[in-house]
């Protein structure tokens, strides 16, 4: 990348500056001296192209990385959700089978305490029905001695009746006839 530099020109353009000759031609002579690594647009036009196609091959290659990447985290999410799946089967089974025992022991024990109550209600009324017989034959007896008390009381009065007629009539009579 060597270019042309003129250091007679640029030593004097210097010095039109102020600057000693001395010194004029040192600066000019470093300038020259490492004028040949200067880069020019052509240069880095060229750098650019490069850098452009190492860019597009980095960009390349990380999307083809990215790709692989997701297709294997879609493979992973996939298989985890299948996973999943099948986990969440299995403990609905386990569930919907506890259920269904738990249901079992509460339709046992509830047509059991149904049986007990039943027989419970049975022997009450059984209880009541007898006692209410007993009730019936209390009442019935009381009844008889209510109708014989009735009867004892009219023959109480029909007696006393005649009694009493029987002995007001002498005193009647006495008192008519005398």
């Amino acid at each position: 990348m060597n270019t042309a530099f003129d250091t007679l020109t640029a030593s004097n353009n210097l010095q039109k500056t102020g600057i000693e000759k001395s010194q004029a031609d040192a600066i000019a002579l470093v300038v020259n001296n490492s004028h040949g690594e200067l880069v020019t647009k052509t240069d880095l036009a060229a750098v650019k192209t490069d850098l452009a196609a190492a860019m597009n091959e980095q960009k390349a290659e990380l999307t083809t990385a990215m790709n692989e990447q997701k297709a294997e985290l879609t493979a992973a999410m996939s298989e985890q959700k299948a996973e999943l799946t099948t986990a969440m089967n299995e403990q609905k089974a386990e569930l919907t089978a506890a259920m269904s025992e738990q249901k079992t022991e509460l339709t046992t024990a509830m047509n059991e305490q149904k049986a007990e109550l039943t027989a419970a209600m049975n022997e009450l009324k059984t209880e009541l029905t007898a006692a209410m017989a007993e009730l019936v034959v209390a009442i019935s007896g009381q009844n008889n001695k209510i109708e014989k008390l009735n009867t004892d009381i009219k023959w109480v009065k029909i007696i006393g009746g005649t009694i009493s007629t029987m002995l007001i009539l002498p005193y009647i009579a006495n008192f008519l006839g005398g």
